[in-house]
């Protein structure tokens, strides 16, 4: 099996396994790592159908016993109410603190079992196995979880590093387009903030954007992100310094999707965000001129979007009430994600009363 490994270094070290049909060999791969013990698998009602009696299969293989919650799929479900009803399931199928959980889907799934193993019991082990583009190269690993609240996304959470993450590279080739384009304003993301292999890869597109496409250097790009995303986690596992520059379009993405009743999704938002917010840059002086083309360029390659979607409205006052709860917030404080040009971004701090200059539409 032709597999990479990227190393994550934080206070508790752990490894990417990035590959085709890994599926197949999660039991193995995580025998090496704990005793055979019972895995709570949580999933969602996407992916439970697709993957779950074959993960299942390899944990028994090993020694395993699972048991397995699937809730409805998508954005609408990352709340406390699902929390509450993974809690209530775990305690009756009496998962234990030698036990651990296994997030099998995309960003939501991992994000709210993430959540879920940092808080029942005071912490158990957990594992990632995304499903998505999205959440193979950016939510999987770092360790960070959280469910959305009604003032916002992402508001109540935890830090809490897997014990491994297994990124079977064939489950792409499951996804809808929609959400192989929504993963890769990620991708891009790890581009503007200086992984010139990944825009040399998008700057090189001269197809269209479909799987078949890009499945012989899909495990490269996945493997070049995780290792941008792991280099940041390394250095500020706790988010209070280099890590901000991984919200890069995201302050003002968040701001797009909550308006939108997450009718637009994360990586569509992130996109736009970061469109926007260089619109922004060259207009007051922060970003070499030409940068705002540059990005939407790649943006428009892949079907990403550069701006607020044509069918939505929004006023830059509407987009404002979100942000001010952001939890990137620090008081009166707010720090954006500014690209200086094509390959280097900077961290800008301003009073978050000032941040509507910084929104252009």
């Amino acid at each position: 099996m032709n597999t990479t490994n990227v190393i994550v270094k934080t206070s508790k070290e752990y490894v990417v396994h990035v590959g085709p049909g890994l599926m197949n060999a999660c039991g193995k791969i995580l025998a090496k790592l704990i005793k055979p013990c019972k895995v709570g698998i949580i999933s969602d009602s996407n992916v439970a159908p697709l993957y779950l009696n074959t993960v299942s299969e390899s944990l028994s293989s090993a020694g395993f016993t699972s048991v397995s919650f699937a809730f409805p799929a998508g954005e609408e479900s990352k709340n406390v109410s699902t929390i509450s009803s993974i809690w209530e399931f775990l305690a009756e199928n009496e998962i234990t603190r030698s036990d651990c959980l296994l997030a099998l889907g995309g960003g939501v799934v991992g994000d709210i079992t993430g959540f879920a193993a940092a808080s029942f019991l005071r912490g158990i082990p957990f594992i990632q196995v995304p499903t998505s583009l999205l959440a193979a190269v950016d939510s999987s690993v770092g360790g960070k979880t959280a469910i959305d609240l009604k003032a916002g996304k992402n508001l109540a959470g935890a830090f809490l590093q897997p014990l491994t993450v297994i990124c079977d590279t064939n489950a792409i080739s499951t996804l809808p387009q929609k959400f192989l384009v929504d993963g890769t304003a990620e991708v891009i993301k790890y581009g503007i903030l200086g992984n010139k292999e990944i825009l040399k890869i998008y700057e090189d597109l001269s197809v269209p954007y479909t799987y078949e496409n890009i499945k012989d250097i899909l495990p490269e790009i996945i493997t070049e992100s995780v290792k941008m995303k792991a280099d940041f986690v390394i250095r500020d596992e706790f988010d209070n310094g280099d890590r901000k520059f991984l919200n890069l379009g995201h302050t003002i993405g968040h701001s797009i999707e909550q308006c939108a009743n997450f009718k637009v999704s994360h990586g569509y938002g992130v996109a736009a965000g970061m469109a926007l917010i260089a619109k922004a840059g060259e207009k007051l002086g922060h970003t070499e001129p030409g940068t705002y083309n540059y990005i939407c360029n790649l943006l428009n390659k892949v079907g990403l979007p550069t701006g607020i979607p044509d069918n939505l409205s929004f006023t830059k006052e509407e987009l404002l009430a979100p942000a001010a709860k952001d939890k990137k917030r620090n008081g009166k404080k707010l720090t954006l994600v500014m690209p200086e040009r094509k390959d280097k971004c900077s961290l800008l701090e301003i009073n978050a009363d000032e941040f509507s200059n910084y929104i252009i539409l």
